[in-house]
């Protein structure tokens, strides 16, 4: 999240719907999301790019990403529940510098929708730690599962975990328009 200076003019600004704020949008393993960011463009010279760039590439089985990351599964350290993992064919993916960019997946009518946060890489295939590889995976936290979060921050209030983990999921209709405590 950030906060802007000055209000924005959504009638002259085009933005990204929230998943679970604006309501949800249907996506599954197979689907195809952009994603975008300022990272590094090759695995041997590692400046990051001047440039926004993008991508577009497939949503993974869970399973998939479950032995994708063996270490991190078998100690509980990833709720795969809450995440979206993407891979592609070889030479797409996202990469050192594009943390904290989005997964974008459309609705049936192209309405952009912000589905997911990049927060890593798998842990596999352990013979590389480079992007852009077959069977490396990008790890994105589901924005869905902390709209409840996000939204009560937004709107400057103090929000309070009512269970561990800290997630809860998000009604169908979306969180806009509740009113938070």
């Amino acid at each position: 999240m950030m906060e802007l200076s000055e209000d924005v003019d959504p009638d002259h600004a085009h933005f990204a719907l929230v998943d679970g704020i604006n309501g949800t949008v249907s996506f599954d393993t197979g689907s195809t999301v952009t994603l975008a960011g300022f990272g590094t463009v090759s695995n041997t010279y590692l400046a990051h790019s001047q440039f926004l760039m993008r991508v577009d590439v497939g949503v993974v089985a869970r399973g998939d990403c479950e032995r994708q990351n063996p270490y991190s599964l078998s100690r509980s350290y990833i709720d795969f529940g809450r995440v979206i993992c993407t891979g592609g064919p070889e030479g797409k993916d996202s990469c050192l510098g594009d943390s904290g960019g989005p997964a974008i997946a459309r609705d049936s009518a192209g309405a952009p929708w912000l589905v997911g946060v990049l927060s890593k890489g798998s842990e596999l295939p352990q013979y590389t730690d480079w992007c852009a590889v077959d069977g490396r995976f990008g790890m994105f936290t589901s924005v869905r599962n902390y709209a409840d979060f996000v939204l009560t921050t937004m709107q400057g209030g103090t929000y309070q975990c009512a269970q561990c983990p800290c997630t809860v999921d998000p009604p169908p209709g979306g969180l806009a328009g509740l009113e938070t405590s």
